[in-house]
């Protein structure tokens, strides 16, 4: 991308047309992107007194049970609102250094929360494995749920330009060498040729407006955390990260 300076400004050179559009599409996301924390905080001030008078209502004598259940479906709808919020703002505020202890499964769990709806109007059906043992790691929250977030999505624009079987498997297990996450699709192996380029930056398959960012930020943000993204053929994306205290 080229600078020129005129009358005090910067030019930019932005390529071709389909570079300009992309980039215009990106900008748009990001505007909106900027909306988000504002907005969350109010959703969840409003969710807050939600869940208080429901609670409020159910310690009330004399409530019918069906007006119980009519209420405790509220409050369900309201906690599951609350963690959709919650992972959002995650991945929505601007990316720091921090470390703390992260639960994989309950991290994998706030974001297939967040495609949920999408994954369903695509008609993927998602299926899950997480062990029940797997212990926390040291790492960046919202790093790692944004690298989870990108392979999701990556799986997510696979699909928009197939029409065969739309089948998604995630997997969380551990063994000698580290906390994996396995992300397999029902879609055919990938070659090892374009295997071997698609983590490289602005490299893509796709077409319209993909910048082919994803699986290469993905890649890089869980390297911050000592970890790493591969590609396996049967055993599709593998997340590795190391274990607290290994």
């Amino acid at each position: 991308m080229n600078e020129n300076i005129q009358g005090g400004l910067v030019s930019l050179d932005l390529g071709d047309s389909a570079n300009q559009e992309r980039l215009q599409h990106l900008f748009r996301y990001a505007q909106v992107g900027r909306c988000v924390n504002g907005v969350a905080h109010d959703i969840n001030n409003h969710l807050g007194a939600a869940m208080a008078y429901s609670e409020l209502v159910l310690m009330e004598d004399g409530v019918s049970e069906d007006a119980q259940q009519m209420v405790e479906k509220i409050l369900t709808a309201v906690d599951k609102c609350g963690k959709l919020v919650s992972t959002l703002t995650g991945v929505a505020r601007p990316l720091g250094n921090s470390a703390n202890m992260v639960d994989l499964n309950a991290l994998l769990r706030g974001v297939l929360l967040l495609r949920d709806y999408a994954f369903r109007a695509a008609k993927i059906e998602v299926t899950t494995d997480f062990a029940d043992d797997l212990p926390s790691t040291v790492g960046d929250g919202p790093k790692l749920q944004l690298a989870v977030l990108y392979l999701l999505l990556n799986v997510e624009e696979y699909f928009q330009d197939t029409q065969e079987e739309k089948k998604l498997s995630i997997r969380s297990y551990r063994d000698d060498s580290g906390l994996f996450i396995e992300v397999k699709n029902s879609g055919a192996e990938i070659p090892s040729a374009v295997a071997a380029d698609m983590f490289s930056l602005y490299t893509s398959s796709k077409q319209e407006q993909n910048l082919g960012m994803g699986l290469a930020r993905a890649r890089s943000l869980v390297q911050e955390q000592q970890g790493d993204i591969t590609y396996e053929g049967e055993r599709g994306f593998l997340l590795r990260l190391p274990m607290f205290g290994a």
